[in-house]
């Protein structure tokens, strides 16, 4: 064996170790790809997988409609993508482009910032956002990174490279948000934390779990401490809150889309039509029927 065999084995087996010991990776996969991942070509509204991402218009402007809600964007904006969501383009230039950075959702686990449950909060009702030219230059550089990164298959650290990256990337936005909310670097008590931790397992579980028991569990409390800390911290009730994710929702599919009630009913997991538009009647005080005719 000739010394640079040797070498080459022992360098070979070193990075192999050296693998082995690093803990699993947080981001097990993502994408960088153009806008019809997330906003289809014939318009139609589509539900967002349990992916988190961001979409930037790179050309032209559009008119986009997130669970319903209608939001303007053009060249430079960009938008959050969250699980479960119902995205859908309404209008869009000619020449309207947008790039799409998506990962898998345990991405939310890396991001250790002491404001982070008042900025997703915030996310959530400000999806969209206008960076300043050096802020869209950084996030356009990550992006790039990315895009190459994504083609070197023999890149025997690509997966950590990825993460690294991508967490960086995701910093950037939250510090964009950050401004954008005026929101304060705080320490948060014990009953913010559970909030957010219910927001997140909300998004994620809105279309199977109704229940307060059920989210109450999954934090290890009892359902009336679970329901107290809600309405403590947020000014509405647990209940509340799950109906009002299903309802938005419902009434993304109802207004933006042609499916039918039953569609509807069997895509939020509901047992069957009646009891849909009865839980939806007593949220609106229309049927789906009555709010689609008087709504659309």
């Amino acid at each position: 064996m000739t010394d640079s065999d040797w070498l080459s084995d022992n360098i070979g087996d070193l990075t192999q170790q050296l693998k082995l010991e690093e803990r699993k990776p947080l981001v097990s996969w993502f994408s960088v790809d153009n806008q019809n991942s997330i906003f289809s070509e014939d318009s139609s509204p589509r539900r967002v997988p349990d992916i988190c991402g961001m979409a930037f218009c790179v050309e032209g402007k559009a008119e986009i409609a997130i669970n319903g809600r209608r939001f303007h964007i053009k060249r430079g904006d960009m938008c959050a993508i969250f699980p479960n969501t119902i995205m859908q383009a309404l209008e869009r230039s000619k020449d309207f482009e947008c790039k799409v950075l998506v990962v898998d959702s345990s991405i939310k686990r890396a991001i250790d910032i002491s404001s982070a449950m008042k900025i997703f909060l915030y996310v959530h009702d400000h999806p969209c956002a206008s960076p300043t030219a050096e802020e869209g230059e950084a996030l356009r550089s990550y992006i790039q990174s990315l895009h190459l990164l994504n083609k070197r298959h023999d890149n025997f650290y690509r997966e950590e490279i990825a993460e690294r990256l991508i967490i960086a990337f995701a910093y950037e936005v939250a510090a964009i948000y950050q401004r954008g909310s005026a929101i304060e670097k705080e320490e948060h008590t014990r009953q913010e934390y559970i909030f957010y931790e219910f927001m997140e397992l909300l998004t994620e579980n809105y279309t199977t779990e109704r229940k307060v028991e059920f989210y109450a569990d999954k934090l290890c409390i009892t359902p009336k401490y679970f329901s107290s800390i809600v309405k403590s911290v947020s000014g509405k009730s647990a209940a509340d809150w799950i109906t009002d994710m299903v309802i938005h929702n419902a009434i993304a599919l109802l207004t933006g889309t042609r499916q039918t009630i039953q569609q509807i009913s069997n895509a939020l997991n509901f047992p069957n039509p009646s009891f849909f538009s009865q839980y939806f009647k007593r949220a609106t005080g229309k049927t789906p029927k009555e709010y689609r005719r008087t709504e659309r």
